[in-house]
């Protein structure tokens, strides 16, 4: 098994490979990333349609942003927790939940607090 980094802007996605021809894709980047990722999985010598799953780490936008991209692409199946499938199954992206003092400060100017996406 490799796990191989898909660098992007300021986000990574992991590309898994194993034993089998299939492989897993692990997060989808920000909105725009999906035509990106998929090059560079090319780059990487594999076939788009050999993706099968794409895991979503969690549902904020830096990491789901190119999943509709990508699922066209592909036709993987997507995995993301049932507390997070509200921003692919109605575009309600999860609120940042700051733990520390200074997230809870900046959340004051980002207003990060789960805002209407496209990802459906």
């Amino acid at each position: 098994m490799s796990v191989l980094p898909i660098g992007l802007t300021f986000v990574k996605s992991f590309l898994i490979t194993g034993e089998t021809q299939e492989l897993v894709l692990v997060d989808a980047g920000t909105p725009g990333d999906g035509d990106r990722i998929a090059d560079r999985i090319r780059e990487l010598g594999y076939r788009l349609e050999d993706v099968a799953l794409i895991v979503l780490t969690h549902g904020h936008s830096d990491h789901v942003g190119g999943v509709r991209r990508l699922k066209e692409l592909t036709h993987a199946e997507i995995l993301i927790h049932s507390r997070d499938a509200g921003i692919l199954q109605e575009g309600i992206e999860s609120p940042v939940v700051p733990l520390g003092a200074r997230g809870r400060f900046l959340r004051l100017f980002t207003g990060l607090t789960g805002q209407k996406s496209d990802y459906t």
